[in-house]
């Protein structure tokens, strides 16, 4: 990519941004502009403030897999491992179940390390695997 093509690049996206982060000052409890919101904060590399975001979600929809899986994602790259587990494991018992994503998923690779890590690839695997046979039946 060219310098002026990176550069228009990285303007669209702090303008894109700015946008979101006005759009959730009018209106704070909207969990779609929310979810935008955390997504370009990561996707920038603000990790903090995209930790921040998902922890207000968590809070708006405490049983929405996603939303908890992200918020795993989100502690994961803020070094804070437990948690980042913790939040995981809350995903899949909300339902949070794509397994080739969760063992694919770079926002991960902190944990890859972790027996943890194993043991939750263990439990999505065997939740899918018994949801794909009561399809079955």
């Amino acid at each position: 990519m060219k310098r002026h093509q990176l550069s228009a690049k990285l303007y669209d996206e702090n303008i894109e941004l700015a946008f979101f982060k006005k759009l959730e000052k009018r209106l704070p409890f909207d969990t779609e502009i929310l979810q935008v919101l955390a997504e370009l904060y990561t996707k920038n590399k603000f990790y903090q403030a995209g930790l921040a975001v998902d922890l207000k979600l968590s809070k708006l929809e405490p049983q929405n897999g996603t939303v908890w899986y992200n918020l795993g994602c989100s502690f994961a790259l803020n070094q804070q491992f437990d948690e980042s587990f913790k939040a995981l494991s809350k995903a899949i018992e909300y339902g949070y179940d794509d397994y080739e994503w969760i063992k694919n998923d770079s926002d991960l690779d902190g944990l890859r390390d972790d027996k943890r890590y194993e043991s939750l690839l263990e439990l999505i695997f065997t939740q899918t695997s018994s949801s794909y046979e009561d399809e079955e039946c």
